[in-house]
């Protein structure tokens, strides 16, 4: 069973053996002070993750590849906003 973590700093934190073990995933470029405050997970490979914070410091990544690299696919557009959560509805199958 797999599972991933969030947190400051930039880090991010996958398991695939119900946590005996955790990886430190790589940091996406430019986020290594950004505080992850959201992540949802599609299977043990695919992931995205949210930063909060003013401004571009919010922002949205997806991983494929089991968190080895990121891309950077939204990021927060007005100046004074600040994301804090991330909502996901449905099942993980239909996105």
């Amino acid at each position: 069973m797999g599972c991933w973590a969030s947190g400051s700093g930039g880090t991010v934190l996958r398991t695939t053996n119900g946590g005996e073990v955790w990886q430190k995933c790589a940091t996406p470029t430019g986020a290594e002070r950004l505080d992850f405050r959201a992540v949802q997970a599609f299977n043990q490979d695919t992931s995205v993750i949210m930063s909060a914070g003013t401004g571009d410091a919010s922002r949205v990544y997806k991983t494929t590849d089991g968190c080895q690299t990121w891309k950077l696919v939204l990021s927060n557009p007005d100046k004074q906003g600040f994301w804090d959560e991330m909502v996901f509805n449905g099942p993980a199958s239909a996105r």
